[in-house]
């Protein structure tokens, strides 16, 4: 007996290089990326790019259907946001994304990325923040205060343990022990 066949999707999304869904799309990006990586195609990437990607893979696969659920999930939704919005969104970008007008800026993108530009922009904002958060200043959630009943706490504290940790990297003190870390 033949298994029942399931019901076609209506209106499903069709992506660039064959693809039926997302993950697909995006595996298959990141497998043209990881070919030009290892020199099989395109250019060499710098050290410092190999780095970030790397991170990135770690992080992508986690954060994707997150901004797949709280962006808005229609093609072109852009059109509901305000030139102010727009405006906010790419300067909240800066030195990750060019600063130009929303409109200019998203004609540089293929097709599929100019249809789901605001999950594309959503989670350049979310990378961006994590970076600056986690990878920049892994410790920002140390408030400084000095026992349970202290309301204050120090707001410097994490800068302060950030500066005596690049410190104690840099001494000669125990050589042996950053290897032993990293």
């Amino acid at each position: 007996m033949e298994e029942p066949k399931p019901a076609p999707v209506k209106n499903p999304k069709v992506y660039q290089l064959g693809c039926t869904d997302r993950s697909a799309y995006m595996d298959a990006i990141e497998l043209r990326a990881n070919r030009i990586e290892a020199g099989h195609m395109g250019w060499d990437i710098e050290d410092g790019v190999k780095a970030i990607r790397s991170d990135y893979g770690y992080i992508g696969p986690l954060l994707r259907p997150w901004t797949s659920n709280y962006s808005l999930q229609e093609p072109h939704a852009d059109k509901y946001l305000s030139a102010d919005q727009k405006k906010m969104i790419i300067s909240s970008l800066k030195d990750s994304c060019v600063q130009e007008d929303w409109d200019e800026l998203k004609m540089r993108f293929p097709s599929l990325i100019r249809r789901e530009i605001v999950e594309v922009f959503l989670e350049a904002l979310v990378l961006k923040d994590i970076f600056a958060r986690f990878f920049e200043n892994p410790f920002w959630y140390f408030d400084g205060k000095t026992s349970p009943s202290d309301q204050t706490g120090d707001g410097d504290f994490s800068a302060r343990l950030q500066y005596l940790y690049e410190r104690y990297l840099k001494s000669k003190w125990l050589p042996g022990l950053y290897t032993l870390l990293y």
